[in-house]
Formats: structure tokens, sequence, C-alpha cells
């Protein structure tokens, strides 16, 4: 796989929490109405979002080492079916973009993060994409 230009920063999962937030308002922005098919994005976004939310009020990463790297884990997971969501339902614009790649750097996934960036509709000349 091709080197895609990405910031790797610490885990970071209260900011994790804030942008799964944003994604969420962003791609409920998106929505025009709600369908069977939206369904499953609906109650990804809503997991995600719920997922973080002790982080984000908490404001730091979980102490214990195995709950830090589990949360990690479902984060990016839920984090990869929304973009899949994103998608096939052609939700996709630079600003969702943007957020997936932030989310997935904030789960020190940035690579990975820059790659679904342009899935979700990330500008692939965006400024912000350049190291």
């Amino acid at each position: 796989m091709t080197n895609i230009p990405h910031f790797n920063i610490p885990l970071d999962l209260p900011h994790a929490g804030r942008v799964s937030c944003k994604i969420r308002t962003l791609l409920f922005q998106r929505i025009t109405t709600e369908t069977a098919e939206l369904k499953p994005l609906i109650d990804d976004l809503n997991s995600l979002v719920k997922l973080l939310r002790f982080c984000r009020l908490n404001g730091q990463n979980p102490e214990d080492p195995n709950e830090m790297t589990n949360l990690k884990n479902d984060a990016a997971e839920v984090g990869r079916r929304i973009v899949n969501h994103v998608e096939v339902n052609d939700l996709k614009s630079d600003r969702v973009g943007h957020a997936i790649r932030n989310l997935f750097e904030c789960l020190e996934l940035g690579q990975e993060g820059a790659r679904l960036s342009l899935v979700a509709g990330e500008n692939p000349n965006s400024l912000q994409r350049s190291v």
C-alpha cells in the first residue's frame, strides 16, 4: 500500500469522542430523510458517540491499558463501518472526510485514517493532507 501523508499522534480518546460528535452532526446534516437503509448508519453514529462518551466527558484515556486498547479497537471498527455507510449512501463530503481522518489519527491509526478520509470524500489536494 502506498504511504499516504498522515499525522502520527498519541492515543487521544477524549478528542476522538469530540470528533465522533462532529461526524454525527455532519452526517445528520446530510441525511434528508431517515430511511430503513440509513438506520444502520444512524445506529453506528450513535454507537460511536456513546462508546467514547466517558472519555470525552472525563477528559482522559482510561487508566487500564486493556480497556484503552479495547476502546480504541471498538471505535476504529465502528468508524470503518461509518465510512462504508458514507460511501454506499453517497454522503461523502470534504468535511466528513476531514473528520474521519481526525478520528483515526486520535486512535493512533493515522495511515488508515488518511486512506479512509478519501473514501469519505476528503479533497485529495487538501492542505491539511500535507505533512
